[in-house]
């Protein structure tokens, strides 16, 4: 049987196209959610002509609107578990958002993507893309003005953009220039204007999202100054979480692989004389060793004697189907199927999960070691991520799924094409995509790579 012709206008089929990639597979909470947000969107009379066009969601549809926002803020801050972590910085940015229309503006373009994935509806979709361009527009105006630029409207706009391209991925690299550009951001501010309030949530909560661009960064960055790891706490707005705490000690990798690039480039640019090269390779190694002793120590102190128990094996064969993690023996050869992790809570796993993707990082520039030994190390840590993500997966709400991304990111990078390591996160970033509406995940997620470019 022919499929029927496509009327619409090229460009409208193309945008369908790119966005509706893979019907997302029902669970209880889509069909639940899904249900509600048609009911608004149907008590919003349209008039019949304007059925197959693309709605443009005027200011007196507010409270049509509100309704949009709320669902998204429930999906990616969501509260109804006090053990993942706090994921109060969106709710606070929703709080405040009719202080700032840019704000105001950013929050409506991203719920009404968020919507029209639900519904799989393209026109939806492409009218909270048109309200997320004008919304670019005006940032990158707000962020040349002196005065706007340090406002808790603008720093919030930025980060929300974030979570409008993990649904989206519109480029190739949008969803980690939009990580850089809240990094400079942060910087620009400075540590006392993150130390109260709605700002003090968007950089102490979403700190592991401004580590790992660190480390994607591969450069020496402005958190590992001491005053980066003390003022935004000074005034107890928050205390230090086990999350934080490791990445007091992670913050100090991205000047190591600085140094090991550095290195690795003048090796293959042209020939150093051994002194140098010596004194060179004790300086990054003597900084590999002070950094892994600092992480294991934590590991120790933090992780070994957590209040809630320890990780421990299980099938989990009451939970719903999962990809099925397998790997091969180095030394026999057979594939090996190892049980899942499970953790006490979803806080500890996500923890470890940064505390895996940081050794295996970490490993990476230590030439020390046979390469064997060394790929060995950092395989066994990948391995551990993978073991790691069906509780995580099964158990946090909403999208706070994207907690993980980084460490399965590190995960997929560190084995090889073809092997069925990374075939299995391969699914389960697909999975995740599916169930989650994440077209970020989707793609693999290339742009958080942490990966060395120099080989």
């Amino acid at each position: 049987m022919s499929a029927a012709p496509d009327d619409r206008p090229e460009a409208d089929q193309i945008h369908a196209a790119v966005v509706i990639e893979e019907e997302p597979e029902e669970n209880p909470f889509i069909v639940i959610e899904r249900k509600a947000l048609i009911e608004t969107w149907h008590g919003w009379r349209r008039p019949p002509w304007a059925l197959n066009t693309i709605p443009r969601f005027p200011q007196s549809d507010l409270p049509v609107l509100d309704v949009f926002v709320e669902r998204f803020i429930d999906a990616f801050a969501p509260d109804e578990r006090i053990d993942c972590g706090s994921s109060d910085a969106i709710r606070s940015a929703g709080s405040v958002r009719m202080f700032s229309p840019l704000l105001s503006d950013a929050f409506h373009a991203v719920s009404i993507v968020y919507f029209g994935q639900f519904l799989g509806d393209w026109r939806v979709g492409f009218a909270g893309y048109n309200i997320y361009t004008r919304v670019l527009r005006r940032l990158q105006s707000a962020l040349f003005h002196p005065e706007q630029s340090r406002s808790e409207g603008v720093f919030a706009t930025v980060v929300l953009l974030m979570a409008y391209e993990s649904l989206q991925h519109t480029t190739e690299r949008a969803l980690i220039n939009h990580c850089i550009h809240a990094l400079k951001l942060i910087e620009f501010r400075g540590p006392y204007s993150h130390m109260f309030g709605m700002e003090h949530l968007c950089f102490t909560e979403l700190l592991p999202y401004w580590v790992s661009t660190a480390l994607v960064l591969r450069a020496p960055t402005f958190l590992a100054r001491p005053e980066w790891k003390t003022i935004p706490w000074s005034a107890e707005a928050s205390s230090k979480d086990i999350m934080a705490s490791l990445l007091e000690q992670v913050v100090d990798l991205p000047a190591i692989l600085f140094q090991f690039d550095q290195l690795l480039a003048a090796k293959k640019s042209h020939p150093i004389p051994q002194v140098e090269l010596a004194s060179r390779e004790a300086i990054l190694w003597n900084s590999v060793t002070n950094l892994k002793d600092r992480l294991i120590r934590w590991k120790i102190e933090w992780v070994d004697n957590y209040p809630s128990g320890q990780p421990y094996e299980s099938s989990m064969l009451e939970a719903e189907p999962f990809p099925v993690f397998e790997y091969h023996n180095f030394l026999t050869g057979e594939i090996v199927t190892p049980m899942y992790l499970v953790y006490p809570d979803p806080q500890l796993a996500r923890t470890i999960g940064m505390y895996y993707a940081a050794r295996i990082l970490l490993a990476s520039a230590d030439t020390r070691s046979p390469d064997g030994d060394q790929y060995r190390e950092q395989v066994e840590f990948a391995r551990l991520i993978c073991r790691s993500m069906k509780y995580y997966i099964q158990t946090v709400p909403g999208n706070m799924i994207n907690r993980m991304a980084f460490p399965l990111r590190v995960a997929f990078d560190t084995f090889a094409e073809g092997d069925i390591e990374r075939r299995y996160i391969g699914a389960v970033f697909q999975l995740v995509q599916r169930k989650n509406m994440l077209k970020s995940w989707g793609k693999f997620m290339p742009d958080i790579s942490a990966k060395k470019t120099i080989q």
